[in-house]
């Protein structure tokens, strides 16, 4: 085991080694180490009488051993529950030294690999991260397609897309604060957070472009972009809100039940519904009534000459 107390993986000194072992045992006999005679047949009737059977597995045939596999094991420095960025460099630090022994080592000792049951949870959460982090992404990106869909203006979707990026940032970070760990539930909820984060935005979006609004129409001091967010507000407003309301109250239902995943689940919705609520009122229409586009010089239906400037 030349260097590995130089890992930062391990106790120093903290190894269960059957050769160690085998050495003791040797030279309290009165006997030279390494044993020179007969080594294989020695060491693995030493193990299967001293209890190291487990340690070292032999195979026996007509009086002779043939050793199958052995392994070695330490004491770590760390926990099972050791979060991922803080294992990954302890992992491939590991790694490296078992490469490095291997090209060192004879060819029959030269398969040698390590193994520990940390590192199942930390594979497990790279790739939950990863689902969550490429599901957001994707789910952006397919909203921002639907969206210019939808409204077929540009000024609009920018807006919305960074509305619904301030919903997802606002429930990662809620997540985070309440004590929520990034396991598969959350990962799920993350992966469908933008698609949730879009129902309220796209309404008051598309109310936003259907306004008509002539000159005429204008109250004293109004713009024609204030005028079309006072349309959307007040006309379909009422109607967003009252559903934010219902789905929230419908998902507080989940709180009382006794399955975790519905519990959770539930919290998240409301969570998701209330901040989309938010972003949707306090921000995307604040946008709109100040920077909102007042003609479809923005339209994508305008660039490619399907339709008239107004």
């Amino acid at each position: 085991l030349k260097g590995i107390d130089d890992l930062d993986l391990f106790l120093v000194g903290r190894f269960r080694c059957f050769m160690d072992g085998f050495k003791t045992y040797v030279e309290s006999n009165n006997n030279s180490f390494p044993v020179e005679n007969n080594f294989v047949n020695q060491i693995c009737s030493w193990a299967e009488t001293n209890g190291w059977q487990q340690e070292l597995i032999c195979e026996v045939d007509d009086g002779d051993y043939t050793i199958i596999w052995f392994h070695i094991w330490g004491i770590s420095t760390i926990s099972v529950s050791t979060a991922e960025p803080v294992l990954r460099p302890l992992f491939d630090e590991l790694n490296e030294w078992v490469e490095n022994h291997n090209e060192e080592a004879p060819e029959a000792l030269s398969t040698a690999y390590q193994t520990a049951s940390m590192w199942v949870p930390m594979e497990t959460e790279t790739e939950i991260v990863n689902a969550a982090f490429f599901g957001i992404v994707f789910s952006l990106i397919f909203v921002g397609v639907i969206l210019t869909i939808s409204t077929y203006d540009v000024i609009i979707t920018v807006i919305s897309i960074v509305a619904i990026g301030g919903v997802v940032c606002t429930i990662l970070g809620t997540m985070v604060v309440v004590g929520w760990k990034l396991g598969l539930i959350e990962s799920v909820c993350a992966a469908i957070l933008a698609g949730l984060s879009v129902d309220y935005i796209v309404h008051l979006a598309n109310a936003y472009r259907e306004a008509r609004v002539s000159k005429e129409d204008l109250k004293e001091g109004e713009t024609i972009r204030y005028a079309k967010a006072r349309i959307a507000v007040t006309e379909l407003g009422i109607s967003v809100l009252s559903a934010a309301i219902t789905t929230t109250l419908s998902s507080m239902m989940l709180f009382f039940t006794t399955v975790i995943f519905f519990v959770q689940f539930g919290q998240f919705m409301a969570m998701a519904i209330i901040s989309s609520s938010i972003w949707a009122f306090g921000f995307f229409m604040a946008i709109l009534f100040f920077l909102g586009p007042q003609s479809n010089q923005f339209n994508i239906l305008y660039w490619l000459g399907m339709k008239k400037k107004y």
